[in-house]
């Protein structure tokens, strides 16, 4: 008896992105350990101006770092990098690997033209990632009977 073949169950979209999400690509390929550190704190007070109309005031700060892979291999490309170079061949022989990019813990050696940078993380300058935002809110009751 022929084998049959079945219609696959998944779509495109969804076969990308499980790809891109993968730990582990398929089979025994590279293995990633995605890192991000991200933190955040607030203070926050009120201050009652009559008994209907409280204030709230504070701040906040927030830390969003960059992802980073603990093996290194979290590379990119820069556009910067690519566009330093005359136009790439069209072959092995006459192209560039100009504007690929690899992290400082990337093992590895590097083809002529790969770009290892200092950091971990892969962003074309230092990330300061820190904001202070101001938090603002108020409650007020319109009417004096409770009912709002």
């Amino acid at each position: 008896m022929a084998p049959t073949l079945e219609a696959p169950t998944a779509t495109p979209l969804s076969n990308i992105i499980a790809t891109v999400l993968a730990v582990r690509t398929p089979p025994d390929g590279i293995v990633h350990g995605y890192r991000v550190n991200d933190a955040s704190a607030f203070v926050q007070d009120d201050f009652k101006v009559t008994g209907r109309l409280t204030f709230n005031l504070g701040l906040r700060w927030e830390f969003d770092g960059y992802p980073t892979d603990k093996y290194g291999n979290l590379t990119n490309l820069w556009l910067s990098q690519v566009q330093s170079v005359p136009v790439p061949g069209t072959s092995s022989a006459t192209g560039t690997y100009a504007g690929f990019v690899v992290p400082a813990n990337y093992r590895g050696a590097l083809p002529n033209g790969i770009l290892r940078i200092r950091v971990t993380a892969q962003h074309a300058r230092e990330h300061r990632g820190t904001t202070i935002a101001p938090r603002v809110g108020f409650a007020w009751q319109p009417t004096g009977d409770h009912n709002w």
